[in-house]
């Protein structure tokens, strides 16, 4: 049922956005989409999706505002708002997002504690977070990138059942919690686009200094991995996307919503978001593209990651798979803007995502 909602509002919205102006028309895209769905969970939501060209370069990707935002008769809200400008040639880049939401989520546990998905402990996340990066790429890809930000997140239990596991979360931390980091991150970028790469990759070392503080107590982190992203052009339709991730936090005592996750919109997509919680995770991803339409494409995806302690300890962890397929909407057929409505599988669910932008 949830898939046949999604599936209508995916159409309804590209067709709607379909007929206006052409995208290789426009070279200064701006468009707004209201969009309207229903879902079982959500009830019937409302909101708009904003894309706006800032610029018009001869080659590379255009600067671009992003925005959207979202209501549910249910009083869920979601909304994002992100600027990306692009300078000297590409070789800079900054950007920044706003966001906020006011949306119900679920406790599956931490470390080695999973929840049964039947056994999911509810609670209302209500968050805002203010993130700014810049990047630039020095000498032939080579590059270097900063990013700070800081969110506010405040939570209230869901009482319609026994969740005594997300119960004793609070206890310990409390019900208010506010973080801040410095990222800083060297690598190497020859992708042929920054939205939709059909070749070239992105490398990245990274590490995160984090602090945080909630109304019952204060701490740090550092986080540090490893990101690898590897694009092949197929033929001209068609392109293949890797993705290989590592990453590990100091095993110092943390809120739950702090450690790393796996699951979600992007990272093994059919699982819950955040399912899997700990200190360190490391999966594999890959997507086969094609385009069959200059507005439509087609995806079939899949993925395996494991979560454990320490980095070394993964070979003791046994490997969570999922797969599924997609389709992309194409806002802007020079950049590639695109929307997707994903189809994901796993074990323990079957995930739809309708959202704006590649996995990876």
């Amino acid at each position: 049922m949830r898939l046949l909602f999604s599936l209508v509002s995916f159409i309804l919205t590209s067709s709607l956005w379909a007929a206006a102006e052409a995208p290789a028309a426009n070279p200064q895209l701006s468009r707004f989409l209201p969009i309207l769905f229903f879902t079982p969970d959500t009830g019937v939501g409302a909101g708009g999706f904003l894309i706006k060209n800032l610029d018009n370069p001869e080659s590379g990707d255009p600067s671009q505002l992003i925005a959207f935002a979202t209501i549910t008769q249910r009083s869920q809200i979601i909304s994002v708002a992100e600027p990306k400008i692009y300078w000297d040639q590409g070789r800079w880049e900054w950007s920044a997002k706003i966001s906020g939401q006011d949306f119900p989520s679920e406790y599956y546990g931490r470390s080695r504690l999973e929840l049964r998905p039947d056994d999911a402990e509810a609670y209302d996340d209500k968050r805002f977070g203010l993130e700014t990066r810049i990047k630039n790429i020095f000498y032939d890809g080579l590059f270097w990138e900063l990013e700070l930000g800081a969110s506010w997140q405040r939570f209230t239990e869901n009482h319609d059942d026994p969740t005594p596991n997300v119960d004793a979360e609070f206890d310990r931390w409390g019900h208010k919690g506010h973080q801040q980091f410095v990222s800083g991150a060297l690598g190497h970028d020859n992708r042929s686009s920054r939205v939709r790469a059909t070749s070239g990759h992105l490398i990245r070392a990274f590490y995160r200094h984090q602090n945080f503080d909630t109304n019952q107590d204060k701490g740090r982190f550092g986080l540090g991995g490893f990101d690898w992203k590897q694009y092949f052009s197929l033929t001209e339709k068609q392109s293949l996307a890797l993705q290989f991730y590592a990453a590990e936090m100091d095993r110092v005592e943390v809120p739950f919503y702090l450690l790393q996750g796996l699951g979600g919109n992007q990272v093994l997509r059919g699982f819950y978001g955040n399912q899997f919680r700990n200190y360190a995770v490391s999966y594999g991803q890959s997507e086969w593209r094609m385009l069959w339409k200059p507005e439509w494409g087609f995806r079939v995806f899949a993925g395996v990651g494991a979560h454990a302690a320490r980095l070394s300890d993964l070979d003791e962890s046994s490997g969570k798979p999922a797969g599924g397929l997609g389709v992309d909407y194409f806002l802007d057929t020079r950049s590639m803007n695109n929307l997707r409505l994903d189809l994901g599988f796993s074990q323990d669910n079957v995930g739809v995502y309708f959202l704006y932008g590649n996995a990876f």
